[in-house]
């Protein structure tokens, strides 16, 4: 049995902010190891936030719903509403981590 089965059947879990269909940033990187593992066999489950980067507002598709569930190439996506800044300050980031860790932990 090759090493590429070990992960087959195993749950995985992704957390983080950016992911498809945002197509800059870290989002590419996320969503292709997600959906890498997931062609591997694994049981993948993204917990991120709703697209809004690099424009800095959520996408209208998002932008009524406090949490969404999706299927993309093979991943369960469960995206969260947080704050997101149209204006970056220290303090409006802060808040910007903190709503995303606060609404992907429940």
């Amino acid at each position: 049995m090759g090493r590429e089965n070990e992960i087959s059947g195993k749950a995985v879990l992704v957390v983080g902010t950016y992911y498809r269909p945002e197509e800059a940033g870290i989002a590419p990187y996320t969503t292709a190891m997600a959906e890498h593992l997931a062609r591997l066999g694994a049981c993948v489950t993204a917990v991120v936030g709703c697209p809004h980067y690099p424009a800095w507002r959520v996408a209208p598709e998002y932008a009524r719903r406090l949490r969404s569930r999706e299927r993309i190439a093979g991943v369960e996506v469960r995206r969260v509403r947080n704050y997101v800044p149209t204006r970056q300050t220290a303090l409006r980031r802060s808040l910007y981590e903190a709503t995303f860790a606060v609404q992907s932990a429940s």
